[in-house]
């Protein structure tokens, strides 16, 4: 009996234990431990951009990072990244093209050649053989002007059309003189006009 009286206040402990409380494991991390990792990593989805799908590759072994929207005789077209702007690019500079789907455009072959340091505006125009004696012939060139048939070209407008491609093929090889050997001019009622012109580039000899 005495026995039972002492353990009443071991068994009066025992009932006022504090419970512990174990969580309950989802399989998912808690927002303290994933946030830092994965803002780590991983940028919010609001500033992601999206990246150039095409690149240019030129013959100065620049590589341009843009998207290529056309083409033409003498120029390639691209946007740059997210930029509604379209820029300009002469063809000649371009070696290839790969596009994003891995096609591989090869557009030159050759650089370039260098480009004359003769401005075509410079380039003048003999009166007569005796002005190229020292000179060294460079090449005969040809030149050709047709009006547009929507309004009347005088003789005169026609001359100074053709003048100036001889001038700027003048410029092209480097020569800043030209001897016209040859000067044709047609205004014929029911044909379109034109001016024909042929001469002789020179430089000044070395």
């Amino acid at each position: 009996m005495n026995v039972s009286v002492k353990m009443l206040p071991v068994l009066a402990g025992l009932l006022f234990i504090p419970a512990v409380v174990f969580p309950q494991y989802d399989g998912q991390p808690s927002r303290d431990t994933a946030a830092p990792f994965t803002d780590s990593l991983q940028a919010p989805p609001d500033a992601e951009q999206k990246a150039p799908s095409d690149t240019i590759y030129l013959f100065n072994q620049e590589r341009k990072a843009v998207n290529v929207m056309k083409i033409t005789y003498d120029s390639v077209i691209y946007r740059r990244s997210n930029m509604p702007r379209l820029y300009s690019l002469a063809k000649e500079r371009v070696k290839k093209i790969r596009y994003s789907w891995g096609r591989l455009d090869i557009i030159n072959d050759y650089p370039p050649e260098e480009k004359s340091p003769v401005e075509w505006r410079d380039v003048e125009f003999l009166k007569d053989k005796d002005q190229a004696q020292g000179m060294n012939r460079v090449k005969q060139i040809h030149a050709k002007a047709q009006g547009s048939g929507r309004g009347y070209e005088t003789p005169r407008s026609l001359e100074i059309k053709a003048k100036t491609i001889l001038r700027k093929k003048a410029a092209n090889d480097g020569a800043r003189y030209i001897l016209i050997t040859n000067k044709t001019i047609t205004t014929a009622f029911g044909e379109i006009p034109s001016a024909t012109m042929t001469g002789i580039a020179y430089k000044k000899g070395e």
